[in-house]
């Protein structure tokens, strides 16, 4: 309800609830209890600061003229005196808290206390302004206290937090929401209710939603969590190069963001950057491609499309893999590293891994090398080994 009345007021009983040798022996006990009772079923509230607001002009007649009292003086819409403030029966209202009673006795502009009945739920609030409907008498509340009937009458009511009073209120709010702010745009008693809620998300995302959106009635955070930028085992987004090495006179810019073909195999790629070094008497440009299509072959012609005039050429080259032995030499130890020379490439390398009474059996290439062709001859540097005698044969390039 949006009224919570008090009825069945004892005040009204009590000529009819005292004994008449009461009534005879002492003829103003009755009227003391009455008024006691009275007392116990009406509201006070303390006011300061209290004035008249301004006066109305009203019309006497429906022609819409004024009538003039004097030949100086308008007729006023009530009789009020200076001194007027809130009368019996009057209805007064808080401006701020909405709440609204029924003025039980007549007041004067000197009065600090107006007491008040049939007050609805909502509390008058300390420190806001009351006006009367009467004599538009405007008072600032010091402070409102409930009598002692309503409140026990109504100790039931004032256990729901969506029937409590506002004088109620702040008992839930110093058991429920501690260290919360006052100063709250968000709705008390709603946030009572949900308070268990709240509690539980402390931490997350939609705790700061409500701390914000409460406070300063902003909602919209950006929330950065320290979890998007650790390290993940296998989580990299990991991508292998791509490239051709060409033997060109050519400049850079002839190949950089071209589209290459390989002349014979057809293969075609997307050149994304481009890196230059020297390999023994090679100058070599390594291609980097995107959008590899087809396969490139080792010793090829590679050539770039002609854009604005711009192309170029050149033959590609391929790194050794697969070596035949032809002679296995001998005194070659485990680990000894070894250097090709011939093959139509350089800068080859191995490593021997295994031999047989000083014989050579097997090596592993750990360094490609440029330029090599498959079927050639190879030879060795037999430079801080004490092997001698090595012969080779390419058996495998791959492209590179």
């Amino acid at each position: 309800e949006d009224n919570i009345k008090l009825v069945g007021k004892i005040s009204n009983l009590i000529d009819n609830q005292l004994p008449d040798f009461v009534k005879d022996e002492g003829t103003n006990f009755s009227e003391f209890l009455k008024f006691y009772y009275k007392w116990m079923e009406s509201h006070e509230l303390t006011i300061s600061t209290v004035i008249q607001d301004e006066y109305h002009i009203t019309l006497e007649s429906e022609q819409g003229s004024f009538v003039l009292e004097t030949t100086d003086n308008f007729l006023l819409e009530g009789g009020r005196t200076d001194t007027n403030a809130y009368e019996l029966n009057e209805v007064i209202t808080g401006l701020s808290s909405g709440a609204t009673g029924t003025v039980d006795r007549n007041t004067n502009t000197a009065s600090s206390k107006i007491y008040v009945t049939g007050i609805t739920k909502t509390d008058f609030e300390v420190g806001e302004t009351i006006k009367g409907t009467n004599n538009r008498t405007l008072g600032t509340v010091v402070s409102f206290l409930k009598n002692p009937l309503f409140a026990s009458r109504t100790l039931l009511k004032s256990r729901d937090i969506d029937s409590t009073t506002s004088s109620m209120m702040d008992y839930f709010t110093k058991e429920f929401l501690v260290n919360i702010p006052m100063n709250l745009s968000a709705d008390k008693s709603l946030l009572i209710k949900h308070i268990s809620d709240i509690y539980r998300a402390k931490g997350t995302s939609s705790s700061y939603d409500f701390l914000f959106k409460s406070l300063y009635d902003i909602q919209n955070l950006i929330f950065y969590t320290p979890k998007i930028d650790l390290l993940k085992l296998s989580s990299g987004n990991w991508q292998q190069n791509q490239s051709i090495r060409v033997i060109t006179s050519d400049p850079i810019s002839s190949f950089e963001s071209h589209s290459i073909i390989g002349q014979q195999s057809g293969a075609t790629g997307i050149v994304n950057r481009i890196e230059k070094f020297a390999a023994g008497v090679f100058n070599v440009t390594e291609l980097f491609l995107t959008d590899i299509v087809g396969t490139f072959i080792v010793g090829e012609s590679v050539a770039s499309i002609d854009v604005d005039g711009v192309f170029g050429n050149g033959v590609s080259q391929g790194l050794l893999s697969e070596v035949v032995i032809s002679s296995a030499g001998s005194n070659y130890k485990v680990d000894d590293k070894l250097t090709f020379t011939g093959g139509g490439g350089v800068e080859a390398k191995a490593k021997v891994t295994s031999v047989g009474q000083g014989t050579l059996e097997h090596f592993t290439v750990f360094d490609g090398g440029d330029g090599y062709v498959e079927n050639k001859a190879l030879e060795v540097n037999n430079f801080a080994t004490f092997g001698s005698g090595f012969e080779g044969r390419i058996k495998d390039v791959i492209e590179s």
